[in-house]
């Protein structure tokens, strides 16, 4: 009975569902009765019913107001296509009839295709960011590759409307919106997308839409910047404690260190391996002495000055990498690597350096860190040094359990349905 009604039991699983699926109906339907933001809702409402297909626990509120703010431009853009869509062909049928009305099993035909065409077209451009042209060739190769397919998508509103009607015009309302968009969903991620031709985004596509949420959440904050100036470290170093805000509004502490006097002087962001803080500034004094400035921080929640307060969604651990490993919007590598990309937005509000000449530097998390920057950042690096980095191969590491994602295997050993989902974060 326990288990019944467990986080894990089929209760508490359906009764949250459906209420996920209600919630989304109505969240679809206040701003597509404008009529105007259809599209922008519509999109919202494709991509949050796909997120929840994939993934249990999800903020619906959230993730469909985010979608529908980041995809507003793009739905408006679908719903004047649809519309000249519509028109175009209507305009077609028409003068078809009106040549003669033998054509009529033609046109027939045409409004068939049109109707598939239009169906799979809107699934497609509402799921993935693909360009117009890609999204128009992938949708002809699914209707002509897959036509009964893409009947089933077309007929499933058609049937789900039909049998919610019979019962109750308002469950429509409440399930069978939602309903028909995740069966649709259900159905193109279990058939069509495992088709000889993926018509699914590669995955990069997919971190890189995941990454710039981040960004969009950090330019959400304000950096609150702060330095104070030290006691002189060296001759000829300036030493200073520096301060700004993160993911959370977490404060991040660290040092910059900066030649006496120095102007357009190049500058190296240290990234700290596992478990490290600052001790003391001197440790990375060795950059003054080649000409570079150094700015390096604590990692949050790894033993230094910077803490880890924010409550995380799905698992809580006392090691970093245990916690929110569930969902990578939970993740705590989330969290490290925004403060970290946040380190880019602080050099901006240092005059003494040059922006032309930053370089990345870590070694084991540090070095992953570096990597990662550097590949998710738009800022010009002038260089980066990577000494055995960390957070590649990570189905291995998590398997052998090496270093930092121990914890991870021995979640995985403890909780073993939801391996899975902690691979996937």
């Amino acid at each position: 009975m326990n288990r019944l009604f467990s986080y894990e039991g089929w209760y508490y699983r359906v009764f949250a569902f459906l209420a996920d699926m209600i919630i989304v109906s109505f969240l679809f339907m206040i701003p597509a009765m404008t009529l105007i933001l259809a599209g922008p809702a519509l999109i919202a409402l494709y991509q949050t019913i796909d997120q929840l297909y994939k993934e249990r626990d999800v903020l619906i509120w959230q993730r469909y107001k985010q979608a529908f703010l980041s995809n507003l431009k793009r739905g408006l853009f679908l719903e004047g296509l649809v519309i000249a869509y519509v028109a175009v062909f209507a305009g077609l049928i028409y003068s078809l009839m009106m040549i003669t009305p033998y054509f009529g099993v033609l046109a027939v035909i045409l409004v068939s295709l049109a109707a598939l065409y239009l169906v799979v077209f809107v699934l497609l451009y509402s799921l993935f960011t693909q360009s117009l042209q890609e999204t128009a060739k992938e949708t002809a190769y699914a209707v002509l590759s897959s036509t009964a397919n893409a009947i089933i998508l077309l007929v499933i509103p058609i049937i789900v409307f039909v049998l919610c009607s019979k019962v109750n015009l308002f469950l429509f309302v409440c399930l069978g919106i939602s309903g028909s968009a995740f069966i649709q969903v259900l159905f193109f991620n279990k058939v069509l997308a495992k088709g000889k031709r993926q018509m699914t985004e590669s995955t990069a596509t997919d971190r890189s839409c995941f990454w710039a949420s981040v960004q969009q959440e950090l330019d959400a904050l304000p950096l609150a910047f702060e330095r104070t100036k030290q006691a002189p470290l060296l001759k000829g170093i300036d030493c200073f404690t520096i301060s700004f805000q993160s993911l959370g509004n977490e404060t991040i502490y660290g040092h910059l260190l900066l030649p006496e006097q120095a102007a357009d002087c190049p500058i190296v962001i240290d990234f700290l391996g596992y478990m490290n803080h600052v001790q003391e500034p001197f440790q990375f004094a060795h950059w003054l002495l080649i000409g570079c400035g150094c700015l390096v921080i604590d990692n949050r929640g790894q033993g230094g000055r910077t803490q880890d307060q924010v409550p995380y969604e799905t698992t809580q651990h006392e090691a970093p990498f245990g916690r929110g490993i569930l969902k990578k919007e939970d993740f705590y590598m989330k969290r490290l690597v925004a403060d970290s990309l946040r380190t880019l937005e602080v050099l901006q509000q240092i005059p003494e350096i040059d922006p032309q000449r930053i370089i990345l530097r870590g070694g084991s998390q540090g070095g992953g860190i570096a990597l990662l920057v550097n590949a998710l950042t738009n800022v010009p690096i002038f260089a980066t040094f990577a000494d055995v980095p960390s957070h590649s191969n990570l189905v291995h590491r998590i398997e052998q359990k090496t270093g930092s994602y121990q914890v991870i295997q021995e979640y995985i050993e403890q909780f073993q349905k939801r391996g899975k989902r902690s691979i996937k974060s």
